[in-house]
């Protein structure tokens, strides 16, 4: 019967379970050819290890390395990461035997009343005397109520096994390792995020040093304006109307000057958090934006795909579901348990070790649920469910990916657009506020015109500024649309 016994229980560890989930099929999603925005850059980007070493900016370089040391962010993405795989160990502990030594000792003394057949209660003098009815233990002469003294010395080594007959525990582990798998592209995808917010919110902190150099420089320039007009007001040339309205000029200047101030002080504050830094004790110098951001082909649309790391992690948690669709139709199913132990047990310590007082026992349990109220068929139901879901929002995930690839695409080329359109105005504009101002010296024009002439530029710089800027952050939403590259590395297709 042993043999028998050990015969079964290995061969059960080697059965294949059975797959009762159907075969997984990623989702068909429709893939567009190609992009709406027609694409017209042909100039070779350089081979770098991270994409914001394009913009070829020591300073956000070193921004970038620090964030990824120090974000909370980041720290927070690792741990779960740990997080998952430690539950994926834990899942695969359950394929294995689990054995457990339990040393035990037990010293009871206890009041008990024996139950014994009337009949035969007289009959048998040994029975008699192993009940105690003639020992000092005994409460009174005859009783069958007697004080019980126990003691127990046991080491007992325990095994259990499960046998994974229908693939219950083995499709807990593979969901367990797709959770995993998606919380590493989760990591992925968070590094990006902190990268690109922190290259965003660099470049619109930049686009403030560029306007308050702008608003610095135009203020300098409306201060003249002020001692001229006032001079020739002085000289009884002209009245004070102009004097006022040059500064007006000045103060309107000033007053976007320290708009740009505050905005950049609060941008400063928040790459400071990007950096797990105390705003407080962070300062970044002033730089100014003086060309412009590399042009970054977008890779195809079939491509983008197998590029951001939240499309992966979204596929991977599908699959994980799709296990666990399994996982509820095996409690369909009998349940079989393998249990085992040998030790010693002996009542006296003297014997404790002792060959005679060894012990065994094997033995295995069947349980085959009849009556649940629905609960298992509502469980696989829920697996489907969840699954589902699953589906449609990888599918949902995908139709915004291609949605913001073809953002940031017509926002830079329309970017571009207006930024020549920028510049010719403010060449125009220019031009006009030096005829009107030549004419204001010479006496044949008044100095509204010249101070119209001054804002239409100042507005026109600013809008370029602020322009230029924009193409900088476009960039950077179209690596991120791009899941981080531009072009498909060898080893990224699953």
């Amino acid at each position: 019967m042993l043999k028998s016994f050990f015969l079964f229980a290995i061969t059960s560890f080697f059965v294949v379970g059975c797959q009762l989930q159907p075969p997984y099929q990623p989702p068909v999603v429709p893939t567009p050819s190609e992009w709406k925005q027609t694409q017209t850059s042909t100039s070779e980007l350089p081979d770098v290890d991270n994409w914001w070493e394009i913009f070829e900016d020591q300073t956000l370089n070193e921004l970038e390395e620090e964030a990824i040391q120090n974000s909370y962010t980041l720290e927070s993405a690792i741990e779960r990461v740990i997080q998952a795989r430690d539950q994926a160990k834990i899942a695969r502990s359950q394929l294995f035997p689990q054995i457990n030594l339990l040393p035990a000792y037990s010293n009871q003394d206890v009041l008990t009343k024996l139950f014994t057949n009337p009949a035969t209660r007289n009959a048998c003098a040994p029975c008699q005397q192993l009940l105690g009815s003639t020992s000092s233990s005994s409460i009174s002469s005859g009783s069958n109520v007697i004080r019980e003294h126990q003691l127990l010395y046991s080491l007992p080594l325990s095994l259990s096994y499960e046998l994974d007959l229908w693939g219950r525990l083995r499709g807990q582990y593979k969901a367990a390792i797709f959770q995993t798998l998606a919380q590493q592209q989760n990591f992925a995808t968070a590094m990006l995020m902190l990268t690109t917010d922190l290259a965003s919110t660099y470049f619109q902190l930049r686009t403030q040093d560029n306007l308050i150099d702008l608003f610095r420089k135009t203020i300098e320039t409306r201060k003249k304006a002020v001692s001229i007009t006032t001079s020739r007001y002085e000289s009884k040339i002209i009245n004070y109307e102009a004097v006022a309205l040059a500064e007006l000029d000045l103060h309107n200047v000033e007053t976007q000057y320290e708009e740009a101030v505050r905005q950049r002080t609060v941008l400063e504050n928040q790459i400071a958090v990007l950096l797990g830094t105390p705003a407080s004790s962070f300062h970044l110098e002033p730089s100014l934006l003086t060309h412009f951001p590399p042009e970054i082909p977008a890779s195809l649309p079939s491509e983008v795909l197998l590029q951001r790391p939240d499309l992966a992690a979204q596929e991977y948690t599908m699959a994980a579901f799709h296990q666990q669709i399994g996982v509820a139709y095996a409690s369909f199913f009998p349940q079989v348990n393998i249990s085992g132990s040998i030790g010693f047990s002996s009542p006296l310590s003297k014997y404790f070790a002792d060959w005679k007082s060894r012990y065994w026992a094997i033995g295995t349990n069947i349980s085959q649920f009849i009556f649940d109220a629905g609960a298992r068929y509502y469980n696989a139901e829920l697996a489907w469910s969840d699954f589902r879901e699953a589906v449609d929002e990888y599918q949902q995930r995908v139709v915004v990916a291609f949605q913001e690839v073809e953002n940031a695409l017509v926002n830079l080329e329309q970017i571009a657009k207006e930024m020549n359109s920028s510049q010719r105005a403010i060449r125009a504009a220019h031009q006009a506020y030096t005829v009107a101002l030549d004419q204001y010296l010479n006496g044949i024009n008044y100095y509204l015109a010249v101070a119209d002439n001054e804002r239409q530029e100042l507005d026109n710089q600013r809008i370029y500024q602020n322009l230029l800027g924009l193409r900088y952050v476009n960039t950077v939403q179209l690596i991120k649309a791009l899941g981080g590259r531009w072009k498909l590395e060898a080893g990224c297709e699953e």
